[in-house]
């Protein structure tokens, strides 16, 4: 398990698979998910109402991500430095980068502001 932290935008737990990627959506139709966008926008509104939770590695409390988050009742967690999309592939950042693949489990802490992925 790593655990990444971030700031809670939104209270609330869920888990599921993790997706970033119109692809990602695709292949993972139908089963719960943690969408994880750079920044949401009104654009990613449809993934966010289909996700269990959000994580946005950028942006803050007044965000897109956060406030239709809020709005939904889903946890969110916003401003996680450690992560970033580079190329189209998730990954944490550090003296040797980890690509974290689409479909890794993951759960959501939206109060603490913590995304645990199981790998």
């Amino acid at each position: 398990m790593r655990n990444v932290r971030g700031v809670g935008a939104s209270p609330g737990r869920a888990a599921g698979v993790l997706v970033h990627t119109k692809d990602g959506l695709k292949a993972h139709a139908g089963q719960p998910f943690v969408f994880v966008c750079v920044e949401g926008t009104r654009d990613d509104a449809d993934a966010i109402r289909a996700s269990v939770a959000v994580v946005s590695l950028r942006g803050g409390l007044t965000g897109d991500a956060a406030i239709l988050a809020r709005a939904l009742g889903k946890p969110c967690v916003v401003s996680c430095p450690h992560l970033e999309i580079v190329s189209g592939v998730l990954r944490l950042r550090g003296a040797e980068p980890l690509a974290v693949p689409e479909g890794t489990e993951a759960s959501v802490d939206g109060a603490k502001g913590e995304l645990e992925l199981a790998f």
